[in-house]
């Protein structure tokens, strides 16, 4: 039988041209009793059976296809196999992110040649990876920071190789609710990175003491003051420094000598530390000219009120805390911060104008003016200077009037919704 298509020469009972693929309208044969029957058919006249239509087959891809697909086949592999194997930094860290993505630190000891699908990334809060090339154990630690924070887009990470300060950082981007790698950068000098990452920091400490009055922020707000700054930041990476890979939450400190001080109130605002690399990770790590991490060279960086960074080889070089306790704000006459508080209900114009710290120090002077102790020694402090304030160690909060309460709230409320710790 000839193909009417392409005048192939066909079997009698084929339906498809071998050489075409296309149909031929041939007579249906019966599988049964060999009778043949028009192809509209659907049971054999002869016998009854019925005619079940046969499910057309594409013919077979000619012989160079075949070797053409085996071709691409086999420079697919070696390009897998190459990308593994590359010491190439950007190479290497993609085949790593593909490889393997584990929860924790301990996770990631103990079953770090298995994967983890690199889909799941984006809703875990915290992750470190870690990687084997040829048995020879290198890995990689990745930033532990909320990846999954709503609203959150874009992220870095730095990867560290184990016992080696050169390292590289990944920046990752969501897209349709996956993160991706966007770009791989190596870090040649993981010092001045972080020295760079400290400056950003300061600055940000700056703008944000701008907005509030001239007033540094406070360590101990709400989040610590790693998430006060965040607004001016926008990046929790450059919390991080890369010659540290185990503070893997912040890397510096705060001077606490100069938490929630005006700058106009330091009387030496480029000699009076802000921020050192620290060994306290923590959101809030803030203190007295201690806790430093000499990572550098048996130095460390240390930024000062003004913004500017410097390298320091010693704690004594240059290394001014402002131990001179700042003096209070100022107060109008009659010695009270907010005379009004227990005289009238407050309102909003009342607070306008007023940064966390002098909020908060209204709300507890309404306490404080009926003898209250303070368990916060900062607080304490600040009213043990008021002429007016006598403590009392029987003091009970049902002192308070009703009108103080509700003002005491009302400015609570402020706080809350400003951030104020």
């Amino acid at each position: 039988m000839n193909c009417p298509k392409c005048g192939g020469e066909n079997t009698d009972a084929a339906r498809f041209c071998t050489h075409c693929g296309d149909s031929i309208d041939g007579p249906a044969t019966c599988p049964k009793c060999g009778g043949e029957n028009q192809q509209s058919a659907r049971f054999c006249v002869a016998c009854g059976n019925s005619l079940k239509p046969q499910t057309p087959h594409p013919p077979p891809p000619p012989r160079l296809a075949r070797a053409a697909l085996l071709i691409v086949g086999i420079g697919i592999a070696v390009f897998v196999v190459y990308r593994f194997r590359s010491s190439d930094p950007e190479q290497t860290v993609r085949a790593f992110f593909n490889a393997c993505i584990l929860h924790n630190r301990e996770e990631a000891l103990s079953l770090c040649d298995k994967t983890v699908n690199w889909e799941s990334l984006y809703s875990r809060d915290e992750f470190v990876t870690e990687f084997f090339e040829e048995n020879d154990a290198v890995a990689l630690s990745g930033m532990q920071s909320s990846l999954g924070h709503a609203g959150r887009t874009t992220a870095e990470v730095l990867l560290y190789n184990r016992g080696e300060k050169p390292s590289v950082s990944v920046t990752l981007r969501k897209q349709r609710g996956s993160w991706r790698i966007a770009g791989i950068v190596p870090i040649e000098n993981p010092a001045e990175q972080c020295m760079s990452n400290l400056k950003q920091v300061a600055m940000g400490i700056v703008m944000y003491s701008q907005d509030y009055d001239e007033r540094i922020v406070c360590f101990d707000s709400s989040g610590g003051w790693t998430k006060a700054i965040y607004p001016y930041t926008k990046s929790d990476q450059i919390l991080l420094c890369p010659s540290a890979p185990e503070m893997d939450v912040c890397g510096y400190v705060m001077n606490l000598n100069v938490s929630g001080v005006r700058q106009g109130d330091i009387a030496d605002i480029a000699g009076t530390a802000l921020l050192w690399d620290g060994t306290l990770n923590a959101v809030n790590g803030a203190s007295k000219c201690g806790d430093v991490a000499r990572r550098h060279e048996g130095g460390f960086n240390v930024a000062f009120t003004d913004g500017h960074v410097k390298w320091l080889s010693s704690t004594n070089a240059g290394f001014d805390c402002g131990n001179t306790p700042p003096p209070p704000p100022s107060t109008p006459e009659g010695g009270y911060l907010c005379q009004e508080c227990s005289n009238r209900e407050l309102t909003t114009s009342d607070l306008q104008g007023k940064d966390c710290h002098r909020l908060r120090l209204m709300r507890n002077e309404m306490y404080a003016r009926h003898g209250r102790p303070f368990r916060d020694p900062d607080l304490q402090r600040y009213f043990d200077r008021q002429s007016w304030y006598h403590r009392d160690g029987n003091y009970s909060d049902s002192r308070l009037s009703a009108l103080e309460k509700r003002n005491a709230a009302f400015i609570r409320s402020e706080e809350t919704s400003r951030g104020c710790d």
